[in-house]
């Protein structure tokens, strides 16, 4: 077994296991006897899942992550406004553009891979509560400016991946306004987690919503099939829009 990467809290072994069974039962039997699994148990993993490899040219990807409300504001070489708030939570008008306009220097860096923090339309600086999931948010320059920002990139050698939320909306997002407007009788009620109805403004508002007390942020039933339809109509666009991936928020609960 050898250490393969580290970071703060995590490091990570790789070793090669011959076997031609399947699954595979195994435990870490550390330097003073004790046995290591799940529960006191082996764990488990499946030869297929083993066999599994990165895409190419992952393993040894330069990776930037850029929050683009915070990064660049396109134009006046990329000079932000003196009277900008100190609100961490308030939008900074960093732009698509500003992030193109650094393209250059990025793949001087050494950069070949540019993560994207979400950038669908949303009133927040950090847009993982989006209104509206299908549309890129004007004030970053649209569609259109995404594009050319992928377009950049690609011609400088730099793949684009797209931070998307699947698990969770703005509570303006349009079905679930309906589903504010009319509970259960709302043809969007099966996308959400309804409680009781009419909702409360605030904590227990009647609704499932995101950890940490996120109550405007209701949580999409991701097992409901319109759902499902739904968000993989948001990743088509994106990919029609030509990213390399995405980065999912919140993985483990899609």
């Amino acid at each position: 077994m050898r250490e393969v990467a580290a970071e703060d809290e995590h490091r990570y072994f790789e070793a090669e296991l011959p076997t031609s069974g399947v699954p595979i039962d195994y435990l870490f039997v550390l330097a003073g006897g004790k046995r290591v699994g799940r529960g006191g148990q082996a764990l488990r993993a499946d030869v297929v899942e083993l066999l599994r490899r990165p895409p190419p040219g992952w393993q040894d990807a330069v990776v930037y992550t850029i929050l683009v409300d915070r990064f660049r504001r396109g134009g006046n070489d990329g000079a932000w406004d003196k009277t900008a708030t100190l609100d961490e939570r308030a939008p900074h008008l960093g732009d698509l553009r500003g992030v193109r306009e650094a393209l250059p220097y990025l793949a001087a860096l050494g950069v070949t891979v540019l993560h994207l923090s979400p950038v669908a339309d949303s009133d927040s600086a950090h847009r993982y509560d989006a209104k509206n999931p299908l549309v890129v948010d004007p004030r970053l320059g649209g569609e259109a400016e995404l594009r050319d920002l992928i377009a950049d990139a690609h011609d400088l050698g730099l793949r684009v991946l797209c931070d998307v939320v699947l698990t969770h909306v703005h509570r303006d997002f349009l079905p679930f306004c309906d589903v504010r407007l009319r509970g259960n009788e709302s043809p969007y009620a099966s996308w959400f987690f309804i409680e009781r109805h009419p909702f409360l403004e605030g904590e227990g508002p009647g609704y499932r919503h995101y950890q940490k007390g996120q109550w405007q942020e209701p949580l999409l039933n991701t097992d409901c099939q319109a759902v499902a339809d739904y968000l993989g109509r948001v990743l088509r666009q994106y990919l029609a829009l030509g990213v390399d991936g995405f980065r999912l928020d919140a993985a483990a609960d899609v």
